[in-house]
């Protein structure tokens, strides 16, 4: 696989690789890219960007990694947040 130019690419899960974020993951890795966390917090009304992860091929523990930042984030739909 090639990524070719500049650009921005925001994923929604759902809509990307089937939605696998194992496969999103895998894509990322092998394109040599990270994956920026973005959030909206619905709670306390707030959006930004967390930080950058690096896919390291070990998925369990770069999901761990995204988990985390994501706890104490509440989603739009809480029920279908982070646990």
């Amino acid at each position: 696989m090639a990524l070719y130019g500049k650009g921005m690419f925001i994923w929604q899960i759902r809509r990307c690789e089937g939605g696998d974020p194992e496969a999103i993951a895998r894509v990322a890795q092998q394109a040599g890219v990270p994956i920026i966390l973005g959030f909206l917090d619905y709670k306390h009304k707030i959006a930004g960007v967390g930080p950058v992860v690096y896919a390291s091929g070990d998925y369990e523990a770069d999901l761990e990694k995204i988990k985390a930042f994501y706890r104490d984030k509440t989603a739009k739909y809480p029920e279908q947040g982070v646990k």
